[in-house]
Protein backbone atom coordinates (compact mmCIF):
# COMPACT_ATOMS: atom_id res chain seq x y z
CA UNK A 1 0.00 0.00 0.00
CA UNK A 2 1.37 3.60 -1.24
CA UNK A 3 1.90 6.02 1.40
CA UNK A 4 0.59 9.69 0.08
CA UNK A 5 2.97 12.04 0.96
CA UNK A 6 0.64 15.24 0.71
CA UNK A 7 -1.64 14.01 3.56
CA UNK A 8 0.70 14.60 5.93
CA UNK A 9 1.34 18.47 4.96
CA UNK A 10 -1.94 19.08 4.36
CA UNK A 11 -5.73 18.20 5.56
CA UNK A 12 -8.33 18.63 3.07
CA UNK A 13 -11.53 19.40 3.97
CA UNK A 14 -14.46 19.17 1.45
CA UNK A 15 -17.13 22.07 1.83
CA UNK A 16 -20.81 21.32 -0.02
CA UNK A 17 -22.72 24.17 -0.91
CA UNK A 18 -26.50 24.49 -0.17
CA UNK A 19 -27.36 24.04 -4.08
CA UNK A 20 -25.34 20.63 -3.64
CA UNK A 21 -23.41 22.17 -7.26
CA UNK A 22 -20.53 23.48 -6.38
CA UNK A 23 -17.76 21.39 -4.40
CA UNK A 24 -14.71 23.70 -2.62
CA UNK A 25 -11.90 21.95 -1.33
CA UNK A 26 -10.28 24.14 1.66
CA UNK A 27 -6.53 22.85 2.41
CA UNK A 28 -5.24 23.43 6.09
CA UNK A 29 -1.77 23.78 6.01
CA UNK A 30 -0.43 20.52 8.94
CA UNK A 31 0.81 22.75 11.44
CA UNK A 32 -2.57 24.84 11.72
CA UNK A 33 -4.30 21.27 11.71
CA UNK A 34 -2.31 20.20 14.65
CA UNK A 35 -2.51 23.02 16.47
CA UNK A 36 -6.36 22.86 16.40
CA UNK A 37 -6.24 19.19 17.63
CA UNK A 38 -3.89 20.25 20.33
CA UNK A 39 -5.97 23.42 21.49
CA UNK A 40 -9.01 21.52 21.39
CA UNK A 41 -7.46 18.08 23.58
CA UNK A 42 -6.62 20.98 25.99
CA UNK A 43 -9.68 22.23 26.12
CA UNK A 44 -11.13 18.56 26.69
CA UNK A 45 -8.56 18.00 29.74
CA UNK A 46 -9.36 21.36 31.20
CA UNK A 47 -12.96 20.41 31.50
CA UNK A 48 -12.56 16.89 32.64
CA UNK A 49 -10.43 17.48 35.26
CA UNK A 50 -11.43 20.96 36.24
CA UNK A 51 -15.16 19.94 37.09
CA UNK A 52 -15.64 23.19 38.36
CA UNK A 53 -14.49 25.58 35.07
CA UNK A 54 -16.88 23.28 33.23
CA UNK A 55 -20.25 24.22 35.23
CA UNK A 56 -19.29 28.03 34.90
CA UNK A 57 -19.14 27.68 31.34
CA UNK A 58 -22.55 25.50 31.23
CA UNK A 59 -23.50 28.38 33.63
CA UNK A 60 -22.27 31.02 31.25
CA UNK A 61 -23.78 29.74 28.12
CA UNK A 62 -27.44 29.41 29.75
CA UNK A 63 -27.09 31.98 31.60
CA UNK A 64 -30.11 33.47 28.99
CA UNK A 65 -32.10 31.06 29.15
CA UNK A 66 -32.20 31.31 33.16
CA UNK A 67 -32.63 35.05 33.91
CA UNK A 68 -35.11 35.85 31.14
Amino acid sequence: MRFCNSHIFFKEIQIISEDGDHNYIAVLPWPYFTFSIIALTIVCILIINVPHLFTIVLFLLLQPFIFT
